[in-house]
């Protein structure tokens, strides 16, 4: 499985998805600009805030994760439309999203009813 951590910390590059494509936008953006109406130093300092904004939510989700490994939690299962209970196993960090594997399944973060208060021994 790509992008899989097991409580270990993972390359920065895998764990911000987005980065690139922010880049790639904004060097494309200023490349196609209008020479007579160049991007204003202001909307380029919003741009740069808006995405160490979204750096600074990645980072804080997949901190939140790494807290969850190895407590019992309950979440929705969107494949059968039940609950999934146990032990957070490991975790993916994928595009964009970060996955808990709980009883051989993985759930979002957003999918969670209940988390232990204590690590499983």
């Amino acid at each position: 499985m790509d992008g899989l951590v097991q409580g270990s910390a993972a390359p920065a590059a895998a764990l911000l998805p987005g980065r690139d494509e922010f880049f790639q936008l904004l060097v494309t953006q200023l490349r196609l600009q209008d020479p007579l109406q160049p991007l204003q130093d202001k909307d380029f300092v919003a741009q740069l805030a808006q995405f160490s904004t979204l750096e600074e939510l990645q980072a804080m989700r997949r901190s939140q994760a790494l807290l969850l490994l190895g407590r019992t939690v309950t979440a929705r299962d969107e494949e059968t439309g039940g609950q999934i209970t146990g032990p957070v196993e490991r975790i993916v960090f994928g595009p964009g999203e970060v996955l808990l594997v709980v009883d051989g399944g993985t759930v979002g973060l957003d999918d969670l009813i209940d988390v232990g208060l204590e690590q499983e021994a």
